[in-house]
């Protein structure tokens, strides 16, 4: 295999660079490879490189790759496995609306944030994913880095577990679109979707902004299940029919 040197996007060193991961490789360890679909942001469509275990390039050496690795598998634990293996909540108010509720003994807050902020700082510095942060991914680079003081206010995560039972829940993807004026980006991975908020006070909205920050902070994580497909994910359904036949594989 060819030796990549370069930048290190993490450290700023010429070193060797290697195969780095935008949503970790573990995340579709989960079920059988074959299962898991990718698709292309530009155009919906599948996109064959990304069957196997998702988008990657060479972006960081080894060393900086493993310290982002702590934080990938922790959240691999938390979403995987205590999340699986919590109960579910029917609030009274939404019995309709199940959710698991994590209260801050529960979980490594600073662990977990820490990861969604490296998920879209990731997706940021990438060149074949067409997502930006901007203004934004020197200051999450920073805060990874420990660099800067973490304002909570920035890169808000709101965590949805999949459970349609369609080939939806395994589709792979990263976008970003723009919600009451703060921009966020958006995560598939099989079983779950992720939103990450630039910065939730943009908004003159400011009581729904407070609402979406009691979703996940240092006292409490509510993450909500997604049982029916929406528009989106027919479409998303759609682009995989439409194309069996021309990567002509069998899923």
């Amino acid at each position: 295999m060819k030796k990549v040197v370069g930048l290190c996007k993490y450290c700023g060193q010429e070193k060797t660079l290697i195969a780095s991961h935008i949503i970790p490789k573990s995340f579709y360890d989960m079920k059988n490879q074959g299962s898991y679909v990718g698709i292309n942001y530009k155009d919906s469509k599948l996109d064959k490189a990304r069957f196997q275990n998702g988008h990657k390039e060479h972006l960081l050496c080894a060393e900086c790759d493993n310290k982002l690795g702590i934080l990938d598998r922790y959240a691999a634990h938390f979403l995987f496995t205590q999340v699986p293996d919590s109960a579910l909540i029917y609030p009274e108010e939404m019995p309709l609306c199940p959710k698991w509720y994590f209260p801050k003994a529960s979980f490594n807050f600073n662990l977990l944030r820490r990861f969604f902020i490296s998920l879209v700082w990731r997706a940021s510095i990438c060149t074949l994913i067409p997502v930006s942060l901007e203004r934004y991914e020197k200051v999450a680079l920073r805060i990874l880095k420990h660099e800067q003081i973490d304002d909570e206010n920035l890169f808000v995560p709101l965590i949805y577990r999949r459970q349609t039972g369609t080939s939806s829940d395994l589709f792979s993807m990263t976008a970003v679109s723009h919600f009451l004026s703060s921009k966020h980006f958006y995560f598939r991975f099989p079983s779950y979707e992720i939103l990450v908020l630039t910065d939730i006070y943009e908004t003159n909205n400011i009581a729904y902004a407070k609402a979406l920050h009691r979703l996940f902070n240092r006292d409490g994580i509510e993450i909500y299940r997604i049982s029916t497909n929406t528009p989106t994910d027919f479409s998303l359904i759609n682009s995989l029919l439409t194309t069996r036949k021309k990567y002509k594989r069998t899923y």
